[in-house]
């Protein structure tokens, strides 16, 4: 363990970590020790990170969450990196609240199928200027959704070069209000109030905190790994009248932002880029999922690689027995042979489903090589059947 390390865990004793309940009148309550809370990042993060059971205060989650959302975390829709040369980029799939499986990631991720492998240090590597994306759905469903949201809020404020966090279609209230996040908030710091409602619409109420700050994430990003570019969105691309977003349209910052994709009438473009599925076919077509939401075909996703200049298309939103999944695969002797798409899901044993999870680190010097790193059970996983996903098909379970 390093100086560091051992330094950071020292210090966790020193962590206010009292949950604070609401009074009998059912007042939520107001912030406090703000200061105390943000002194040092590194204190929170360690703590999410290294704790048994963790439980963060009203206090730190408030500020933490509320820093980032204050921080506008997007300036546009779409999130813009360059990975630094000869560093790598490690993509994160769906991880519903599943805490286990995202300290498990960063702290000693290996490659089950390498006999000699070493567990990799993933927190180490964003210290030595590696990068990570994540692709959403961060709540609902699992135990733990409080702590991996702030986790990963603590990871991009101490990292924010290097920490990309792309919007989920459970980042949405409309999603999030329904399927165990808002009940979680709760339950845990709200006990005393009796409508969930209440918790919901309160103004400054963490649930609220959290949903302004998930219309601060990007819906996308547009990553260069060397001479290599990856699109990213949580679903897919984008569509307007048929064919693939123009990326101009995503880069426009005065973009009007929308905490409820529903609700609020978003554009389409913006429900595709959280909701839409790779499908066969040709064209754009109806997805199984519900009414108004797509699934396209390979002809464009070919179209999209070449809209933005991308070698491929990165996603999540779907669980794969694996965790990692190619899909629109080119037949022999296409020539866009390499324009393809690629499933991450990080959530191992999603809701009983006894699947892997995974990670995908890409690298190399020209951004093309890639290890898919996975697991099968990293830690034992609360699995509430509340929170089991509608009866459907497990390739279109989100």
């Amino acid at each position: 363990m390093s100086g560091r390390r051992v330094l950071m865990v020292v210090l966790l004793g020193f962590l206010n970590t009292t949950i604070l309940a609401c009074s009998a009148s059912q007042a939520l309550p107001s912030p406090q020790g703000d200061q105390e809370a943000m002194q040092n990042l590194e204190d929170i993060m360690f703590y999410l990170l290294t704790e048994e059971n963790p439980q963060p205060s009203y206090a730190q989650v408030h500020t933490l969450w509320s820093a980032a959302r204050d921080q506008h975390l997007a300036l546009s829709p779409l999130a813009e990196v360059q990975v630094p040369p000869g560093k790598h980029l490690y993509v994160f799939g769906d991880i519903h609240g599943q805490l286990g499986d995202l300290r498990y990631c960063l702290l000693s991720i290996e490659d089950a199928d390498e006999h000699h492998s070493k567990p990799i240090d993933l927190l180490t590597q964003l210290y030595e200027g590696h990068c990570a994306l994540f692709l959403g759905d961060y709540v609902d469903r699992g135990p733990n959704s409080l702590e991996v949201l702030s986790l990963l809020v603590a990871l991009k404020l101490r990292f924010p070069e290097q920490v990309v966090l792309v919007r989920g279609n459970h980042e949405c209230e409309a999603v999030c209000a329904e399927h165990g996040f808002a009940a979680e908030i709760r339950s845990r710091y709200y006990p005393a109030v009796r409508e969930i409602t209440t918790v919901i619409r309160a103004k400054e109420s963490l649930f609220r905190i959290a949903v302004e700050l998930f219309a601060q994430l990007p819906v996308a990003a547009l990553l260069q790994l060397g001479s290599t570019s990856y699109f990213a969105s949580h679903g897919g691309p984008a569509f307007e009248n048929g064919q693939p977003l123009a990326l101009s349209k995503l880069q426009d910052s005065t973009l009007k932002i929308f905490e409820n994709v529903f609700a609020q009438r978003a554009p389409t473009y913006f429900v595709d880029l959280l909701w839409s599925d790779p499908g066969s076919g040709e064209n754009l077509s109806s997805n199984p999922r519900g009414e108004g939401l797509v699934s396209w075909s390979r002809n464009l996703t070919v179209a999209a690689c070449n809209a933005y200049g991308c070698l491929r298309l990165l996603r999540a939103h779907q669980m794969q027995r694996d965790g990692f999944g190619r899909t629109h695969l080119a037949e022999l002797g296409d020539p866009d042979q390499d324009k393809e798409v690629w499933t991450v899901f990080s959530a191992a044993n999603y809701c009983g489903l006894d699947n892997r999870g995974a990670v995908v680190k890409i690298h190399g010097l020209e951004g093309r090589d890639y290890e898919v790193l996975w697991w099968k059970y990293p830690a034992v996983v609360a699995y509430n059947p509340a929170m089991r996903p509608p009866q459907v098909p497990p390739a279109f379970i989100d």
